[in-house]
């Protein structure tokens, strides 16, 4: 048994086709204003986008990324969840974009802190201090000339001293 459809023509012609399910057909029925379509397409879009932006509950704490480790443990739960259904892959994806930038962040912590030892080995330490220095005022916007080294003037008309 099906149900019974609107068989009134549309404006190109063609039969309507609205499945009535008991109720009117909101183009041709008495009530087939412009406004209650109006409401009736609102209230669609409505529902539809509920269902198509899925959200973590209220409740649901937020993330640690401190460490890699607890970054991790955040994901392997994440894909946990996924895999049994209890959180929405859209959500998910949109998630794991937010752990992969916390864990971009600590690889990048991780390279200064090698960059830094490196220079401490290949200058010295006073060579490092001087460029931290030189990093710190720059950053606070202060701006003061680097400290000079005397360089002797070569004697003129090439007489040595």
């Amino acid at each position: 048994m099906t149900a019974p459809v609107c068989g009134l023509p549309k404006p190109n012609g063609q039969p309507c086709g609205w499945v009535l399910n008991g109720r009117e057909c909101p183009h041709h029925g008495d009530n087939a204003t412009p406004e209650r379509r109006h409401a009736r397409a609102l209230k669609g879009g409505i529902a539809s986008r509920m269902r198509t932006t899925p959200t973590l509950p209220a409740g649901a704490p937020d993330p640690r990324f401190a460490t890699r480790e607890e970054i991790v443990r955040w994901c392997e739960a994440m894909a946990g969840k996924t895999g049994r259904g209890e959180l929405d892959p859209k959500l998910s994806a949109e998630l794991r974009q937010w752990g992969a930038l916390a864990l971009a962040v600590r690889n990048q912590e991780a390279i200064e802190v090698l960059a830094r030892s490196l220079s401490v080995l290949e200058h010295g330490p006073g060579a490092v201090l001087l460029l931290e220095r030189l990093r710190d005022g720059l950053a606070d916007g202060r701006r003061r000339p680097l400290p000079g080294r005397v360089v002797p003037l070569p004697a003129p008309d090439g007489e040595a001293s």
